[in-house]
């Protein structure tokens, strides 16, 4: 908050756009509609407190690998028992590196699959969904809900784990590859699989 300098003028306050999660961390605030409120006292006493109150929207562009619809990535690990967790990474002005803004368990059961992918918002709902591919070759879709957290798991189909990759043989310096017209990136790397 900023101060007139003799006590007359306009008060500003600025705001960083992070908010305390419920592990205490600094993270950004998630995409949706907040409230301010300004209580002020007067410093000598005399005349009446002030009280101003308003709302704004935060508006968030969705990303390929942010689960918590806060325009940052999210990391997601799977550990050795099969518990996914999910960290919520943070990047503000004011901090030299990225940091975690707290782990998250996002529950157990995940070792029955042998691949998993950030694809982006391919069900449409404005959040960043995962894909799972079990050992059977079944592909399944986590769509996710911009609050951290999935839907149940959708079958999507079989068949993407038949095939080994094809294999080219290269000739000269390796060229990037070109993805495939309507697909993401993720859907992208398991087509090599199917």
């Amino acid at each position: 908050m900023v101060r007139p300098a003799h006590g007359s003028g306009p008060v500003t306050f600025r705001w960083d756009g992070l908010l305390l999660n419920a592990q205490d961390y600094a993270s950004l605030a998630p995409s949706g509609d907040y409230t301010w409120e300004l209580d002020a006292a007067p410093l000598n006493g005399i005349g009446p407190d002030v009280k101003e109150s308003g709302t704004f929207k935060v508006v968030r562009a969705t990303n390929m690998h942010d689960y918590t619809d806060n325009g940052s990535p999210d990391l997601l690990a799977r550990d050795a028992s099969g518990v996914l967790w999910r960290d919520d990474t943070v990047k503000t002005p004011s901090s030299a590196d990225t940091y975690s803004a707290g782990r998250v368990r996002m529950g157990g059961g995940w070792q029955i699959f042998n691949q998993l992918e950030a694809v982006g918002d391919i069900a449409g709902a404005g959040a960043a969904d995962l894909v799972a591919r079990d050992a059977d070759g079944v592909l399944w879709l986590y769509e996710g809900k911009g609050d951290g957290t999935f839907s149940a798991r959708t079958k999507v189909g079989g068949g993407w784990g038949a095939h080994p990759p094809r294999r080219r043989r290269r000739r000269g310096p390796r060229r990037p590859r070109r993805p495939v017209r309507g697909r993401t990136d993720g859907l992208e790397a398991l087509r090599g699989h199917r």
